[in-house]
């Protein structure tokens, strides 16, 4: 490839490539000519699209920027599919936190109803064991 074509010629050259691979693809698969031709008429009609639709570059420069702006459109999307990945995954964070939240309230209710019922049969057993205490000291 040399400096004048800057890169052109490799382009129009792979494309050509292609359309030539694809076209004996469809010439040796067994079908009826019918079905050939009219694939083959498909498949040429879309190359053209694609190909129509290709910007193409007069140098290796402009290659080189057309790269460089794709890279960028791609970073950008990754970027914002990262932060909607995060933004959900804070989401998820904070149900979770207030649940637990929730559950250890819960718990430690829990546990100080047991801890009054506790120092109240507590306090029972005490009364008892005083009054039993009484009882046996009049005998």
């Amino acid at each position: 490839m040399s400096e004048k074509d800057g890169g052109g010629g490799f382009l129009s050259g792979f494309v050509v490539g292609g359309l030539a691979g694809a076209a004996i693809a469809m010439l040796l698969t067994p079908r009826p000519g019918e079905e050939t031709r009219t694939m083959l008429a498909e498949q040429s009609s879309r190359m053209r699209s694609c190909v129509a639709d290709m910007p193409y570059p007069e140098s290796l420069e402009d290659m080189a920027g057309l790269a460089a702006s794709q890279s960028d459109q791609l970073r950008g999307r990754g970027a914002s599919a990262l932060e909607a990945q995060v933004a959900a995954v804070q989401d998820v964070v904070k149900i979770i936190q207030e649940q637990v939240h929730e559950l250890l309230e819960e718990k430690k209710s829990r546990v100080q109803e047991a801890v009054e019922e506790g120092k109240q049969a507590a306090a029972k057993t005490k009364e008892e064991l005083l009054q039993k205490i009484e009882t046996d000291a009049r005998s």
